[in-house]
């Protein structure tokens, strides 16, 4: 009975076909913003490993996380989002006397651990048709490697 009803011509125009053809371009449209949303996370998510892996390789070379190093990582992950960045378990240099002390010998194993927060863009469904707004999500990353110092 429903297709009797929406098959009928309308001034040339099947209206049943106008109708699954606008509930698909709307189902479509919904499914691409949801995938842009999902995506944006994914790549801030790989940025943020892609820098991870540089700094570990970095801290292989020098044995340990130096001052510089330190600080020049802080400033990058910043760009990427990340903030309330903790360093906390990472085989850092100490600074005694203005002299800079690796804690590490060639073949012992060093350790990159971060925590913080990043924030990520995200659609939110609401009583509306929907928004684009930011969501902070919580980020613990831990890699380890072998001084070659």
């Amino acid at each position: 009975m429903f297709v009797k009803i929406f098959s009928k011509k309308d001034n040339g125009i099947v209206v049943a076909t106008v109708i699954e053809t606008t509930l698909c371009i709307l189902f479509c449209t919904i499914i691409l913003l949801f995938s842009l949303s999902f995506m944006s996370t994914i790549q801030r998510k790989s940025d943020v490993d892609l820098l991870c892996r540089k700094y570990i390789l970095l801290m292989e070379t020098e044995g340990c996380m130096t001052v510089d190093m330190e600080n020049n990582f802080k400033s990058e992950l910043d760009s990427l989002g990340v903030t309330q960045i903790d360093l906390t378990g990472t085989t850092k240099s100490t600074v005694a006397n203005n002299v800079e002390t690796k804690p590490t010998n060639y073949g012992e194993v060093i350790t990159l651990h971060i925590k913080g927060k990043i924030t990520v863009p995200s659609f939110i469904m609401n009583n509306d048709w929907g928004k684009i707004s930011t969501m902070t999500l919580d980020m613990d990353i831990t890699k380890s490697s072998i001084s070659k110092e």
